[in-house]
């Protein structure tokens, strides 16, 4: 994430913790957020529609499960 922010020209906080699966979980549980209101305005903007509740950290976790190795396990 730092080369990335780095080449776009961003600056970021510094992490709040060193522990790995600590820094993981809290990334998880922010993309999870994310992808909520993301699902939230699509829906509210008639973009997207479900019959039966989504599971946002099943989605997560089948989808993004490599980017979150310390919490996953990296399957």
């Amino acid at each position: 994430m730092e080369e990335a922010s780095r080449q776009a020209g961003l600056r970021l906080p510094a992490p709040a913790t060193s522990d790995q699966a600590t820094a993981d979980l809290i990334a998880q549980e922010a993309v999870q957020r994310a992808l909520a209101i993301a699902l939230v305005a699509a829906r509210h903007l008639g973009r997207y529609t479900w019959d039966k509740p989504i599971d946002v950290g099943a989605i997560l976790a089948s989808a993004a499960w490599d980017c979150f190795p310390a919490t996953t396990g990296g399957r």
